[in-house]
């Protein structure tokens, strides 16, 4: 058995990770087990590859290592069927696309911090993936820019906030259906997931049901519903230049990591934290902030904690266009 860290990145990854679990109790929320069984072929290249990427240099411990470790070594044909859901066996393409992706992704975000010898096994990894002759590095990239636009309305469709007092809570919305999805974690860390509504009115029955929340809470989640991003933009029309203007400026990151680049997506962060700041009053900018900042998380922690520790201080002048700042000037 071994911990793997979790990601705050991709939450596929995550869960594939999960299913390769041994049954026990990890030892914080920030990891997750992995049985002994998975860990094969210990001798092979592909196996040290996978598993010096990150934290110690000997074992995949982080779930994009483990991720690797069980796709490309015997322990494939061992993995229960809901891994096989997230990397399939028999579409390697897929898989390749998938894993390739994460590898690049990071790659990238490694090069950007000044990280050479990572940056290097990296390449390795990538070189092996590319090398079976099922994906090309042109092909990850396009794959990765698509991750990137599905990420950025992913987090356009969620809000997070508390409900109670008591829980921290998550509201998703599917742009596609309408439906929505509430997930809340209390003491202990405890995570819950009401079954997915059609509405609103249908969310507020099944809270009911679920037993765990106070008859005023449903208003709180009506009220953060309201607040959703994706739902404030497309009410003013501006779904295409606000989530547009920043998948552009992201995805460009993530292809080219230079300086100009760094500066428009921190940038991005520091035009919406000065908006919180202005309009104070109107709590949708304070969500508008935060939902950005989760963003950044979920495609690198390393790079999101750069632009913090490059915010604390708010420059007066942003590395933005007029043409930028516009686009992202949201209307209530």
């Amino acid at each position: 058995m071994a911990e793997v860290y979790l990601t705050g990145g991709a939450s596929w990854l995550n869960d594939y990770a999960k299913t390769l679990s041994d049954g026990l109790t990890p030892s914080n929320n920030k990891v997750t087990r992995v049985s002994s069984k998975y860990y094969t072929d210990r001798d092979s290249e592909i196996y040290k590859k996978a598993a010096a990427l990150s934290y110690r240099e000997n074992i995949p411990d982080s779930v994009l290592e483990i991720a690797l470790a069980t796709y490309y070594t015997s322990a494939i044909n061992i993995r229960p069927v809901e891994s096989d859901k997230f990397l399939p066996a028999n579409d390697p393409r897929e898989a390749d696309l998938k894993l390739g992706k994460e590898v690049y992704q990071e790659m990238q975000a490694l090069r950007f911090l000044g990280n050479t010898a990572s940056v290097g096994r990296y390449e390795g990894m990538l070189k092996f993936i590319i090398d079976r002759g099922k994906v090309s590095e042109a092909d990850i990239k396009k794959f990765m820019a698509k991750g990137i636009a599905e990420e950025v309305d992913a987090q356009f469709n969620r809000v997070s906030f508390m409900i109670d007092r008591n829980y921290n809570a998550v509201l998703t919305r599917n742009p596609q259906t309408g439906q929505y999805k509430l997930s809340y974690e209390g003491v202990g860390h405890v995570a819950n997931e009401l079954p997915i509504v059609s509405s609103l009115e249908a969310l507020s029955s099944e809270m009911s049901k679920s037993g765990d929340f106070s008859a005023t809470a449903f208003n709180e989640v009506r009220a953060q519903a309201a607040l959703i991003p994706a739902v404030v933009i497309a009410q003013g029309g501006q779904t295409e230049a606000v989530q547009g203007t920043i998948t552009k400026a992201i995805t460009d990151f993530y292809l080219e990591p230079t300086p100009a680049r760094y500066n428009v997506i921190r940038d991005i962060d520091v035009l919406f934290i000065k908006r919180a700041y202005e309009f104070s009053n109107d709590p949708f900018f304070a969500v508008l902030s935060q939902m950005y900042g989760r963003l950044l998380v979920s495609l690198s922690k390393p790079i999101s904690e750069k632009i913090s520790s490059d915010t604390k201080e708010l420059p007066s002048v942003l590395a933005l266009t007029q043409t930028q700042v516009n686009a992202l000037t949201v209307k209530r």
